[in-house]
């Protein structure tokens, strides 16, 4: 669940959160560009800790030396910089300019294919490139009707989010009462999308991920294999140009509810792993590295299906 905190601190947060959205949604490009640089830095430099896990995980999992990491943290903290620079922006351009300033790259083909089964569609992602712009244009596209998301701590900037997330008539879901909508979705053969790269806790389950085993969260596949929907793995990557993307895809991944469902949810999870992780690669300034995505110990405990 969210954590609490106070009100004064929340609605401090929130005017200097519109502040930025200010400055940020109309400033000229060079001005943009600019204040990305700045923020970025400062943030490196003030956000030690995470800057440290951030390396540490880079070098653990991309085989990368210390000074080959250094470089690639500073990337990745401009990476976070330009993402709230690009959801300002989101907030404010017509959804026609969005999509234009967006490659589809056959995403739109593939989903709509996997669709055509009747049986609804699992659109999974990752903390990778803009996922809140990659949200907007699969609404715009018509491939999904919901998203789940985890509330913010920040009640007032929660919902500013999900104002931005639901332009395109997405409807928004919290992570913790999810089940119900996502099935319904599925039923009327729609689809929705979840963001699965993230630690899964004691409840997860252990499945590689960038080669190592991590708790993965399993809700999506569990519907999925439940409905009978096909998975389709794909993440909204930052190109050349301003606010411009490109839809990186994965692979379409079908249940096979004949299985044995423990057995089905690891291969399935595995899968859906494997093709975030190269995403990751071919794109690691982009992923959130400062999130410890191997916090939960691979012990008997947490094993698939225990």
């Amino acid at each position: 669940m969210p954590k609490q905190q106070s009100k004064a601190r929340s609605l401090l947060e929130y005017a200097g959160l519109w502040g930025l959205h200010g400055l940020l949604s109309r400033a000229p490009r060079s001005i943009r560009a600019a204040t990305v640089k700045a923020a970025a830095s400062l943030w490196r430099r003030l956000d030690d800790r995470h800057s440290r896990i951030a390396m540490h995980q880079m070098m653990d999992r991309l085989g990368l030396g210390q000074a080959e990491a250094e470089e690639l943290v500073v990337e990745n903290y401009r990476h976070y910089a330009s993402l709230v620079a690009e959801i300002s922006k989101l907030r404010v351009l017509p959804l026609e300019e969005v999509l234009a300033r967006t490659d589809v790259n056959g995403a739109d083909r593939i989903m709509k294919d996997a669709l055509a089964q009747g049986r609804g569609l699992v659109s999974v992602t990752g903390h990778l490139g803009n996922w809140e712009w990659g949200c907007v244009v699969m609404g715009v596209l018509g491939t999904v009707s919901g998203v789940i998301a985890r509330p913010l701590d920040n009640p007032y900037i929660d919902n500013f989010v999900n104002e931005i997330r639901s332009r395109s008539g997405v409807a928004v879901w919290s992570k913790f009462n999810s089940m119900r909508p996502a099935l319904a979705v599925l039923r009327r053969g729609e689809g929705f999308v979840a963001v699965v790269d993230q630690d899964g806790g004691r409840r997860g389950y252990m499945a590689p991920f960038l080669g190592k085993p991590g708790s993965t969260m399993a809700a999506p596949v569990d519907m999925a294999i439940d409905a009978g929907a096909p998975i389709y793995v794909g993440a909204m990557m930052r190109a050349q140009g301003d606010c411009r993307f490109i839809i990186e895809s994965g692979r379409v991944h079908r249940p096979n509810r004949d299985a044995d469902p423990d057995t089905e949810r690891l291969r399935l999870l595995t899968a859906i792993n494997d093709d975030l992780s190269a995403i990751i690669r071919n794109y690691p300034e982009q992923w959130i590295w400062i999130h410890k995505r191997w916090k939960t110990a691979a012990t008997k405990h947490d094993a698939p299906g225990s």
